[in-house]
């Protein structure tokens, strides 16, 4: 028995013949060689017929799934690649529409305040996709670091020169404001109206 294995694994036997007797046929070293040949039969195990069916249904069950993973790695990467580009196409569509809605915003917050400056800015200039913005204004002659400190119709204002910076950026065919004036105190429907008439 030398211990070798064939190309399934199993274990190989190999018998080695009795030596030629002289004098007969020795019964004691025959008896003793069945117990070793025995032996080395029970070592083996029990022998599993169905292995080669068994191994490939299980051969092609793998290749099968194999071919699966191959196809959704590559589908992964086509999806990730198209949401790359659709992040670049947004990011540059949106930069282009807040430098446009800037640029407006200044005209339209004078008009509305008879002077000043107004702006907004990316809290995260570079993480355009997530970044909040911020309103910076300054009406005339008022000195004012935080926009919380203005007046509800104030506030208000400011948030109808957003909107006319953007519809001034993008223009639409139809536009309807429902009582948009509402929160404005008198000071500021009046300059709320002359901005409408001009």
């Amino acid at each position: 028995h030398d211990g070798e294995r064939d190309r399934h694994g199993a274990e190989q036997v190999r018998v080695v013949p009795l030596p030629a007797l002289e004098h007969g046929i020795c019964v004691r070293a025959l008896v003793e060689r069945v117990r070793e040949l025995r032996s080395l039969i029970s070592a083996l195990g029990n022998v599993n017929l169905d292995a080669p069916r068994e191994f490939e249904e299980i051969n092609e069950r793998y290749t099968f799934l194999t071919a699966q993973r191959k196809e959704l790695q590559e589908a992964s990467n086509k999806i990730l690649k198209a949401i790359d580009e659709m992040d670049e196409v947004m990011v540059r569509q949106f930069s282009e529409m807040f430098t446009r809605i800037n640029k407006e915003l200044d005209g339209v917050f004078k008009a509305l305040f008879g002077g000043g400056r107004a702006s907004l800015v990316m809290v995260d200039p570079d993480d355009v996709l997530n970044t909040g913005i911020d309103i910076d204004v300054q009406p005339p002659g008022k000195l004012v670091k935080n926009i919380r400190t203005f007046s509800g119709g104030e506030k208000a204002l400011i948030a109808i020169s957003v909107l006319f910076a953007i519809l001034k950026a993008r223009t639409m065919p139809l536009c309807v404001f429902d009582e948009v004036e509402a929160a404005l105190d008198q000071a500021n429907v009046e300059r709320f109206a002359r901005y409408l008439n001009h």
